[in-house]
């Protein structure tokens, strides 16, 4: 019996070198996933001073916030004035931009739970196996030499993304509450109606990967 060795070829084996490079440079490589700083995570949240990945991190494992003693200044809008009170009576509340009269009023210290609506974990927990094979097939496609090992990780990182954005638009529970959901609707910021983590967009939006 006979033996020997086939000569595939210098552009062949060039390419088969370079396959294996890229899947070198795969493995080496770290994909995070989530809201990240330096790319929208430090950015102060709309309407806050807590930063986009600070009011993530509330959302994802929940928090008790306290909120310190403080005043609040009300404006109303008067209606009649009775004579037998001497002041007004009946009226709405309305805008600090409108007149009307104002008062102040001390709020005592008091607490706030935010309960936990886990978008980042929750979402690998429940598809890990279908992100995982997303990923090995992409490593696949990079050992075949169809893809680079740069492409492959932005896709792998491009699905990971979307199937975060979209667990927080099918709802997480448990529910708003019904004061959360009616000041949503009153205080005109964003069209996010009852759904849990979306209100302007602003988080969903800096969901991303490097």
């Amino acid at each position: 019996m006979s033996g020997g060795v086939t000569d595939i070829g210098r552009p062949a084996w060039d390419r088969a070198i370079e396959a294996a490079r890229e899947v070198s440079r795969m493995f080496g490589m770290t994909l995070e996933v989530g809201i990240l700083e330096g790319k929208g995570g430090d950015e102060a949240h709309e309407g806050g001073e807590m930063t986009v990945a600070a009011i993530a991190g509330v959302h994802e494992f929940g928090a008790t916030i306290t909120i310190p003693a403080h005043k609040v200044a009300i404006k109303r809008e008067m209606i009649a004035m009775s004579m037998a009170t001497r002041g007004y009576v009946g009226g709405k509340f309305v805008k600090h931009s409108r007149k009307g009269y104002e008062s102040t009023h001390q709020v005592e210290e008091y607490e706030i739970t935010i309960p936990s609506r886990s978008f980042i974990r929750a979402t690998v927990d429940e598809q890990r196996d279908a992100i995982m094979e997303v990923g090995t097939d992409l490593l696949r496609k990079v050992a075949d030499g169809a893809l680079k090992a740069a492409q492959a990780m932005r896709l792998w990182g491009e699905d990971v993304v979307a199937r975060i954005r979209k667990k927080i638009s099918e709802g997480i529970a448990p529910p708003l509450a019904a004061s959360t959901v009616k000041g949503r609707a009153g205080g005109g910021k964003g069209a996010g109606g009852d759904t849990p983590l979306y209100d302007t967009g602003q988080m969903l939006r800096s969901i991303t990967y490097r």
